[in-house]
């Protein structure tokens, strides 16, 4: 706020009933979480300072937002058309207006993560069905649409005449007068840096976003081709670099203006990280500090390029054993969740991961680990994960020194679902570890998420698992992508194991797949751990245990050192 209006929220909160007799569902409720969270009854006011006075905003709307106003607030019913079918509620948004006392609808079943200017000027929010940004004026009632897909977190001109947006190709300039986009020549995934945020609605994501574009904006850019980063000013439509192009993971960039210095914290999957200090203007670059780790400098990584059966390009990430002897032959373990090649410059140490995967820890124990892009398609999240890993794999028949036969997938929570439906359709792994994984899409459709408060459902046709279609509408589709309906067809030992208290992937689904594989006499066993939830914490006790015994399976059926007894099969 600028000091003259404030909206002043004074909320009741029921808890949830206990000890009662029954708990009724039902059928047209859309507000399932207070069954765990309890209500809220909210109570707006709109506080003037400048003249001491507030207004009582009216019981219409369950919710009101601030847009940095003294006379208009934002009025919706995140609950008024909502059916679970998106992770989020779509937002029907309406403009109190309380000198007036009047409600104008301004945005219809429109994403969360609004975005306002300073002195509620002007608002703006995504189309989820047209993915384009919708630009509502305050003062003149009109709505107008950037024509653009792809632009991402806006951010208005101190002086309110135009939008900057982000993009993974560019920084956009919208003249808010004119109408007209225009790019501002880098070429590349742009984030702006040093962004004043002020969040209006904490549950909703509203926010103000303003830049003084009297200044220099500090803009971070990305090659994602090439996985180069820089950092440049942008200044009245001159791009001044004051970094070069660098493969390095940089993790920190401080900069405080009006100095001539920069600060950046920096590492590589073969670098610790080292702190810089620059010069920008003389272009001088020092050392300031550094990890020392040096066998980390020793090692080796190498960028696949493959495309998948439907010709899409992806990479992955090979990294090659400590030590590495071309005359030797290695195994190696295949590592996966999604994307990954984004993490190509990342500094890894041996720690006990919470997911149960190391790879520092697999690279010093003589493996090669495989990390490659997994996208997914209208053939469904199995079968095309299937997809993507059996191309990555082909572009390795190549390397002599990977032996192919002793090669072990893994993968936790999406990963580990991918490599359980893996594990049911391949012959080309020697072993599996799948850690807090969905086994059986079907019966996680029609289950309740305790962790969101909600129906699963979304998950599957708008969340993360892409399917598109409900299942109602193509059960096939979710037969065909599920893991527990081809559990027979494993070919390879598989090890399991979920934390108890896991809200996201329940337990029970680990034991599903247990059981699968146990009633057909697969090789497979099962590690549960009764305080962990969806991960077992970083140099945890249980996070020690699972790492060692990860080691001990891949040793046992990659390297064949059958000498631990807690591997019975």
């Amino acid at each position: 706020m600028q000091g003259k209006g404030y909206l002043i929220n004074f909320v009741t909160y029921s808890p949830p009933e206990k000890n009662r007799l029954v708990d009724i569902w039902y059928g047209s409720d859309n507000n399932l979480a207070a069954k765990q969270a309890g209500k809220a009854t909210n109570n707006y006011y709109l506080w003037n300072s400048s003249i001491n006075q507030s207004v009582k905003l009216p019981d219409d709307y369950p919710i009101y937002s601030s847009i940095d106003s003294d006379r208009y607030v934002l009025a919706f019913n995140p609950l008024e058309e909502f059916q679970n079918i998106t992770l989020h509620p779509y937002l029907n948004i309406f403009l109190y207006d309380t000198k007036n006392q009047s409600f104008q609808k301004i945005f219809h079943q429109i994403k969360k993560d609004i975005v306002h200017s300073n002195q509620g000027k002007y608002i703006i929010g995504l189309d989820p069905k047209e993915q384009k940004w919708l630009l509502y004026n305050v003062q003149l009632n009109s709505l107008s649409t950037i024509d653009k897909h792809g632009l991402r977190n806006p951010s208005f001109s101190n002086d309110l005449s135009t939008v900057y947006f982000e993009s993974d190709s560019e920084l956009w300039k919208y003249e808010i007068e004119s109408g007209r986009l225009f790019p501002q020549g880098f070429n590349k995934a742009t984030e702006i840096i040093g962004l004043e945020r002020k969040i209006s609605n904490p549950q909703f994501g509203f926010k103000m976003n303003m830049l003084n574009t009297d200044s220099a904006l500090l803009i971070k850019s990305v090659d994602k081709a090439k996985n180069l980063t820089d950092f440049s000013f942008l200044y009245k439509r001159k791009i001044i670099r004051l970094t070069s192009p660098t493969q390095n993971r940089i993790k920190e960039f401080k900069y405080y203006k009006n100095a001539k210095q920069f600060i950046t914290i920096e590492e590589n999957h073969n670098m610790a990280p080292r702190v810089y200090l620059t010069n920008w203007q003389k272009g001088n670059r020092e050392e300031i500090y550094r990890v020392q780790d040096p066998p980390a400098t020793l090692l080796k990584q190498e960028i696949i390029s493959f495309r998948n059966s439907i010709g899409i390009p992806l990479k992955g990430i090979l990294y090659y054993p400590k030590n590495f002897d071309a005359s030797k032959r290695y195994p190696m373990v295949t590592y996966i969740y999604q994307i990954k090649s984004s993490a190509a410059n990342v500094y890894s140490l041996p720690n006990n991961e919470a997911t149960g995967v190391n790879r520092r820890t697999l690279l010093e124990n003589g493996y090669f680990v495989y990390e490659p892009d997994i996208i997914f398609d209208s053939r469904g999240t199995g079968i095309s994960a299937l997809d993507c890993v059996h191309s990555a794999l082909d572009a390795l028949k190549n390397n002599p020194s990977i032996n192919l036969s002793k090669v072990g997938l893994t993968g936790h929570s999406m990963g580990g679902y991918e490599t359980n439906f893996i594990a049911t359709q391949t012959n080309r792994f020697a072993a599996f570890i799948s850690g807090a994984a969905l086994s059986d899409m079907v019966s996680t459709y029609f289950s309740y998420d305790y962790a969101e408060q909600k129906p699963n459902h979304n998950r599957f046709e708008t969340g993360q698992f892409e399917m598109q279609v409900p299942f109602s509408e193509d059960k096939d589709l979710y037969l065909k992508n599920s893991p527990i309906h081809h559990v027979e067809n494993v070919k390879a030992p598989v090890l399991l194991w979920n934390g108890m208290h896991d809200d996201v992937v329940v337990p029970t689904q680990a034991m599903e797949f247990f059981i699968g594989l146990k009633r057909n006499n697969l090789p497979v066993i099962a590690l549960f751990y009764p305080n962990r939830g969806h991960d077992l914490g970083l140099n945890t006790r249980e996070s020690k245990e699972m790492n060692k015994k990860a080691l001990q399976w891949w040793n046992h059926f990659l390297k064949e050192k059958k000498n631990k007894t807690w591997i019975k099969l």
